[in-house]
């Protein structure tokens, strides 16, 4: 996977990116930690301790590095170190998450859009649930209007698959559930 792709040439719909209180707090707590890893001790220099600079570095990035940009017929995703472009009749479902939004696409793929519409447990906080919610309805209301102007199905939703699987499961079991084994063709040759 590539660290860098080109990004759709169709209009941008929407673009997001990690709320405004991560994009201040992560890189003042980095500064800090860089500033406390360097600064003297008691008066007297000792060796920093650079473990803390790779670790501060991350944390400045994660905030600020990572976007998504829905344009009409694809979503570019920038993470923190990676980027993606997904096509937008790929995406079966979306859904956020603590780490980010997460979206699945049709072959069973997965990607985190890291620091970006993650859900928190207080809803009042700057970013909170309500604009995951927003975003997964725009990112669908997007896909299907894409589907039906190039009179496309769209995929299945993997979590109604599962369950449809669990529940297929459960009512015949185990045995009818899965295929019979076949012995397997290793060419006539016999291992010990």
């Amino acid at each position: 996977m590539p660290l860098r792709v080109t990004p759709p040439a169709s209009p941008i719909v929407a673009t997001w990116r990690a709320p405004w209180w991560q994009r201040i707090v992560f890189p003042a707590v980095a500064v800090t930690m860089l500033l406390g890893s360097l600064w003297p001790y008691a008066g007297e220099p000792y060796e920093p301790i650079w473990w803390v600079v790779p670790f501060a570095a991350l944390l400045a990035i994660y905030p600020l590095r990572p976007r998504l940009r829905l344009h009409e017929d694809a979503m570019h995703v920038r993470g923190v170190l990676l980027s993606r472009v997904i096509p937008i009749e790929e995406v079966s479902a979306v859904q956020g998450g603590y780490g980010g939004l997460d979206i699945w696409w049709g072959d069973g793929r997965f990607t985190e859009v890291s620091s970006i519409g993650e859900q928190n447990n207080v809803e009042w906080f700057p970013g909170g649930d309500g604009r995951r919610y927003l975003m997964r309805d725009l990112i669908l209301d997007t896909r299907n209007e894409y589907l039906r102007a190039h009179g496309l199905k769209s995929r299945p939703d993997p979590h109604r698959e599962q369950e449809r699987q669990r529940r297929e499961f459960r009512e015949r079991g185990w045995v009818e559930h899965n295929p019979p084994l076949r012995p397997k063709n290793d060419g006539g040759k016999r291992g010990i």
